[in-house]
């Protein structure tokens, strides 16, 4: 097992200076269980990326007063020049990500359509977890309050994926942050339902989104691999 990073103690220039080097001469650590959850979308968007990634199942007991925050995933970049980074919470790891690796579009704008389009995924995600984890007796109520509010969602989402050319991307003719946490999504729909729970019916729109991410032949040789099931 790998032992737990020490992260680089600088200013933030020389920092700021470490985590523009390219990213191809990197290697990223990923410390979690030995489970998805929230370093899902993290791992993916790295096997995408072409990064060179290590998968850490952490020592919890032994790591937890180590981390930023007392939790995990915890991602570490070495970078060329051997500056150690550390990072802490999962939506600001995929933000990192996201930013290192060209997902968040072309410029400004595009950019902070990205950051709308993946917090409204996000809530989806959290309104699903909670169906999940609630009460057996009241999980049934939940996942019609789940249902409503997705099929409501997707009109909104559909909406924009037809202006942008129902192509298969949220932004551009690219695969995006959005596209892969939309894969996220709708592949936990499809694979951990709670009983009594049926998979909401997914729009042309959606439903090709998921197909690009894919056909992606990185992502494919992820999901196909033993470290991701």
């Amino acid at each position: 097992m790998a032992s737990y990073p020490i992260a680089t103690k600088a200013s933030s220039a020389v920092l700021a200076q470490a985590a523009s080097l390219n990213s191809a001469d990197s290697k990223f650590q990923i410390f979690y269980f030995g489970l998805q959850a929230r370093a899902e979308i993290p791992r993916l968007m790295l096997a995408y990326a072409g990064a060179n990634v290590e998968h850490v199942s952490a020592d919890w007991p032994a790591m937890k007063e180590k981390t930023r925050f007392g939790c995990l995933p915890v991602m570490f970049e070495t970078t060329s020049n051997g500056t150690v980074l550390e990072f802490a919470e999962s939506v600001a790891i995929e933000r990192y990500i996201a930013k290192k690796f060209n997902l968040m579009g072309e410029n400004v704008w595009e950019e902070q359509l990205m950051n709308e389009f993946v917090s409204s995924i996000d809530f989806q995600l959290t309104n699903y977890v909670k169906v999940m984890f609630a009460p057996i007796e009241s999980r049934h109520k939940e996942a019609e309050t789940f249902h409503q509010n997705f099929a409501k969602w997707v009109v909104f989402i559909e909406r924009h994926l037809a202006e942008n050319g129902n192509n298969g991307h949220f932004i551009g003719n690219k695969i995006s942050w959005a596209d892969l946490k939309l894969s996220v999504l709708v592949g936990r729909l499809s694979l951990l339902l709670p009983s009594g729970m049926e998979v909401p019916k997914l729009p042309e729109g959606l439903v090709k989104v998921v197909e690009k991410v894919k056909a992606d032949p990185k992502v494919a040789a992820w999901l196909a691999s033993e470290e991701y099931q």
